[in-house]
């Protein structure tokens, strides 16, 4: 798709400039990207892939009000389709609820949902990585044994990644796992 090649490549430059310190450049990358990502939108208006795409656009540009009801709007539309992976969708919810609006509670089910969401052929990674969320939440709400859960399931599930297996050995190396300051698990 010519479209998502022209905004991912926009979006690329985008994060150097802001890298680099040079705002005003990567904002004006990042409205060019979107103006591609929604001229295929006109053309592919059913398209999961420009969607994500999108909410992604307004991150990077800080709108993650835009983000939010773009995030919405796909879960929202594509909920009864069985055969669209809504786990990252979910996730973002999740992020965004609990990272930028401190909503624990809505951000909780925002990541169970994307739990419920995975399916088969979801990115291992992408699959647990609301665990490392939720895990992150119970810590800072006090419910270390909570928190420990999901960091077991996000282990179990990224085990194989060589750079988790170091992070699994140093976690289970005790038989302790100190969660952060004070929690210990």
């Amino acid at each position: 798709m010519a479209v998502a090649e022209e905004a991912h490549d926009l979006l690329m430059r985008a994060r150097v400039y802001r890298e680099s310190g040079q705002v005003a450049r990567a904002q004006q990358k990042a409205r060019a990207a979107m103006q591609a990502v929604r001229r295929g939108l006109r053309q592919h208006p059913k398209s999961i892939f420009l969607g994500r795409f999108l909410c992604g656009i307004y991150c990077e540009l800080r709108d993650f009000g835009a983000a939010e009801n773009c995030l919405e709007h796909l879960v929202a539309e594509f909920a009864a389709e069985p055969e669209i992976d809504l786990t990252e969708p979910y996730t973002r919810l999740g992020i965004i609820k609990w990272y930028r609006r401190m909503d624990g509670p809505a951000a909780i089910q925002y990541f169970h949902r994307a739990l419920d969401a995975v399916r088969p052929d979801t990115d291992p990674d992408l699959a647990s990585e609301p665990h490392l969320h939720l895990a992150r939440i119970y810590l800072e709400i006090q419910v270390p044994e909570r928190a420990r859960e999901h960091v077991d399931k996000r282990l179990e599930a990224v085990r194989d990644c060589p750079q988790a297996a170091i992070l699994y050995e140093l976690a289970h190396a005790e038989g302790s796992f100190a969660l952060g300051v004070g929690a210990a698990v």
